[in-house]
């Protein structure tokens, strides 16, 4: 039925959307300065390489939102989205946990933080790796994420 998978694109579009176009503008942005400054002029001049650093968490932090949020469990969308691909008989049962989704995203935090830490870090990888950074720009952003470095 149209209204049950009215929820799904609300969803992808709502969340997915603005989480990716962040990512991608910061990646524009940061391919510019790049192509105007280089890599040596990044990491000697302080005002370079901290809006170098901001640049990659913004790139970090919308793919991260996106992914995390398309994790089909209530109350994230997720759901709304595995929802509206479900046969009606599963969807209604699945809808059923929603009152448990809270508790059992806390139990995934708690139990599996690290394990989902590390899942997570491979969408914005394979993001990363598909905006064209040169291997020189690929260390500076491996260096950027780095909060001691």
């Amino acid at each position: 039925s149209p209204p049950r998978r009215s929820p799904r694109w609300v969803a992808i579009s709502v969340e997915f959307g603005p989480n990716v176009l962040t990512a991608a503008v910061a990646a524009v942005a940061l391919k510019i300065v790049f192509e105007n400054f280089g890599a040596a002029a990044v990491l000697s001049s302080s005002g370079l390489s901290t809006a170098v650093r901001l640049l990659v968490w913004f790139i970090f932090i919308g793919v991260v939102l996106a992914v995390f949020n398309m994790i089909p469990l209530p109350p994230l969308d997720g759901s709304r989205v595995l929802y509206g691909l479900l046969p009606d008989g599963l969807a209604r049962r699945y809808m059923t946990v929603e009152r448990y989704g809270i508790f059992i995203l806390f139990a995934v935090f708690i139990f599996g933080g690290s394990f989902l830490g590390y899942l997570i870090r491979i969408p914005v990888a394979v993001f990363i790796g598909t905006c064209g950074f040169s291997e020189s720009q690929l260390r500076i952003i491996a260096w950027a994420m780095n909060p001691s470095g």
